[in-house]
């Protein structure tokens, strides 16, 4: 399965690209500097007119020459060696990935793919054939897969504090849509750290697609809101960060239009019903 490469596994896979692009402009440059130098003295030119190879005359002997041309013609080649890696660095960089159906594309990080999941940069995520073990249960998410105990299950996550994946936001600037590429254009310039939210900032919690439905997930702790952010495999996850909220706050009417799970992509996942979470609304409601 695909997983979220860590920060430091980033910074080695750009340190690679960056070697790797070097080498390869290293090598088209001088397998064009041997081959222009071999055919400039001994006096073979092209003819972009007539797309020929013909040899010229020319003065002195080939072994005079050669040095001559190479020293030459080196800054030409030396440009073309820097331009070749500056391409091969671009392309790794802008190649993607959707972890969903891995069709592989370049440039469209954050684009919906056609099988409903997202494009991500190659450099934040890898392929692993060793499963992520869950989190350590806890009181809630041992509850929530026993569907027997429902009203037990709401009232214990009712008194409860829940964690969800937000982005910290300077002021409380207007985002409507996470699938409108325009709303990443709002994040990256009010976006802050969650740690740093103010008196006058905001957050936005992250909800996403999944199965032509809006899913707004929330954890029963940290530990597995981190290991969603591991193991989502959905587009820019890495701007959100686990913050902590009461729990009345994902049963708020606001959220009617959300799919609500809790724990996704563990063992512990569980759904939300209808009568749940207007029980979870009815208990957390502040009273007057």
């Amino acid at each position: 399965m695909w997983v979220e490469r860590t920060a430091g596994e980033r910074e080695q896979w750009n340190k690679i690209a960056v070697r790797e692009a070097r080498s390869h402009g290293l090598v088209i440059g001088g397998m064009v500097w041997v081959v222009l130098s071999l055919m400039l003295a001994g006096g073979w030119v092209a003819s972009a007119q007539f797309a020929v190879v013909a040899e010229s005359g020319g003065s002195g002997s080939f072994w005079k020459r050669l040095p001559i041309v190479a020293i030459v013609i080196l800054p030409l080649c030396w440009w073309i060696s820097r331009r070749e890696g500056k391409r091969k660095l671009h392309s790794a960089i802008h190649r993607t990935i959707c972890p969903k159906c891995e069709t592989a594309a370049e440039g469209n990080a954050g684009l919906s793919c056609d099988c409903g999941g997202s494009f991500m940069p190659q450099s934040t995520v890898k392929w692993s054939d060793e499963p992520k073990p869950d989190p350590a249960e806890d009181s809630i998410s041992r509850l929530g897969v026993d569907k027997a105990k429902s009203e037990e299950f709401i009232r214990t996550l009712a008194a409860a504090d829940i964690w969800v994946l937000a982005v910290g936001l300077r002021g409380v600037p207007v985002i409507q849509d996470l699938k409108d590429p325009a709303a990443w254009d709002v994040i990256a310039e009010h976006h802050i750290d969650v740690s740093q939210v103010g008196d006058d900032d905001s957050i936005h919690p992250f909800n996403y697609e999944r199965d032509g439905r809006q899913v707004f997930p929330f954890f029963s702790s940290e530990n597995f809101a981190n290991h969603f952010l591991r193991n989502c495999g959905v587009a820019n996850i890495s701007l959100f960060k686990p913050y902590r909220l009461m729990s009345g706050f994902v049963a708020t009417p606001e959220n009617d239009l959300f799919e609500l799970v809790l724990n996704p992509k563990s063992s512990s996942e569980r759904t939300i019903e209808q009568t749940e979470r207007l029980l979870l609304r009815l208990l957390t409601k502040p009273k007057e």
